[in-house]
């Protein structure tokens, strides 16, 4: 029996060819990876043959069960000597001196997660008021007058609503099954329906594809931000965003897609360096965005404060590792 996600014989049998030919896979059919599965016991040894301090070995055994070893040396990496042979742990490194900073990176992503949450709902409401109210349509979006005409590998509209209608009809939400008990007829709800379905990506797409200057502009400028910055920022939220969401590490991850630093936070003679962003593609520069975002929508809610709290007991080291300067918590913007 046929799965929708099978591969045609044909096809799997050029892919396997293929593979065989650049020498991925071994003579038994095998992929030529040579590392094999370890258990608990010499997970733990090995992590004492590197020097980390355990304790507890079956308080840590518990813990490798439940988080991943994979995972756990991932954090690690941060406590091992780069430059000495089999890169060794720093001296007095402990077991839980790895936990306490998974720790950390949790608490992060949840104080993440809380800024991303608030700008999230009010970039898709005032995306939605700005069209439906601008153009009096409830449908604004059905419209491709609104919109950048398609282009070959960029913005499709009619993908757009396909994607659309597919959410919405997946949708077990009270208000979608409400909608569509009473209009069976309508295949695509209003777009303040919309808005409580579709994901932030798909909201990144649509004001970075609006084509009315005065729409974009009216959007962004709620936000305190220039178009052109606000549609980089909402990509770089996406990004933010899905880290967060699959449980990735944030507080020292190098982030492929940057926001772009605005020139009020930007040190004089304005250039790329400013006062509180050692490394542009790393969390600091997030954190200027979100701190940037929220305090325009919630003037005074004091997210830099809860992070400036969190950070505070970590090392200058760490903060430097993070992407922040030294003096990073006197900066003006997290105390708003």
């Amino acid at each position: 029996m046929s799965s929708k996600y099978s591969t045609h014989p044909k096809r799997l049998s050029q892919i396997l060819g293929e593979a065989h030919h650049s020498g991925f896979f071994m003579s038994n059919g095998y992929p030529s990876y040579h590392k094999i599965p370890i258990s608990l016991d010499n997970q733990i040894q090995r992590l004492l043959a590197l020097g980390l301090i355990i304790s507890d070995e079956q308080k840590a055994k518990s813990f490798l069960s439940r988080f991943g070893y994979y995972r756990f040396k991932g954090y690690a990496i941060a406590f091992r000597q780069a430059i000495s042979p089999n890169n060794p742990f720093h001296p007095n490194t402990s077991f839980e001196d790895v936990t306490a900073l998974i720790t950390f990176d949790r608490d992060l992503r949840l104080l993440t997660m809380e800024a991303i949450e608030l700008i999230e709902i009010a970039v898709r409401t005032r995306i939605n008021e700005t069209l439906a109210l601008n153009h009096s349509d409830a449908f604004w979006y059905f419209n491709p007058i609104h919109f950048k005409e398609s282009s070959i590998g960029g913005f499709d509209h009619s993908e757009m609503l396909t994607k659309c209608q597919e959410e919405f009809s997946r949708s077990k939400e009270l208000f979608a099954n409400e909608f569509r008990r009473k209009y069976p007829q309508i295949l695509h709800p209003p777009g303040w329906i919309l808005i409580e379905v579709c994901s932030f990506g798909m909201w990144s797409k649509i004001y970075k594809n609006l084509k009315n200057s005065i729409d974009r502009n009216y959007i962004s400028t709620f936000f305190g931000t220039p178009p052109q910055i606000f549609q980089q920022w909402l990509h770089a939220l996406a990004t933010l965003r899905n880290c967060c969401a699959h449980h990735s590490r944030i507080w020292n991850t190098k982030f492929g897609v940057k926001p772009i630093i605005l020139n009020r936070y930007k040190a004089i003679p304005v250039g790329s360096n400013h006062p509180f962003l050692a490394s542009p593609d790393r969390f600091s520069s997030m954190a200027m965005m979100l701190q940037h975002l929220i305090s325009e929508i919630y003037p005074g809610y004091g997210w830099g404060e809860k992070l400036i709290n969190l950070l505070h007991p970590l090392p200058p080291y760490r903060h430097f590792n993070m992407g922040f300067t030294a003096n990073w918590e006197s900066s003006g913007l997290f105390h708003r």
